[in-house]
């Protein structure tokens, strides 16, 4: 019905098909490593790619157990020392 795109090179072309496949699957089987992995999300649905995305990645930040860096300063002489300057 939808024909308004297809050319004749695409008929030929579709006979490459299965070799596009197999060095699609072929690249993200070399190039997703433990230290680096790809993750195949579907994207035919907005709502569903916007939650595989934000699962992956709530995943991974959590994997990390991220801290928050202890404060340089000592924040308690520094909050005495503002409290006194904003009495002048």
């Amino acid at each position: 019905m939808r024909n308004w795109k297809f050319t004749a090179a695409d008929a030929e072309e579709r006979g490459y098909w299965d070799a596009y496949q197999a060095a699609y699957e072929d690249v993200l089987r070399r190039c997703s490593t433990p230290h680096a992995p790809w993750y195949v999300i579907p994207c035919d649905r907005k709502w569903y790619r916007n939650w595989a995305v934000a699962s992956v990645l709530l995943a991974v930040l959590k994997s990390m157990d991220l801290q928050v860096p202890p404060p340089q300063a000592d924040l308690k002489t520094l909050r005495r020392r503002l409290v006194a300057g904003s009495r002048h």
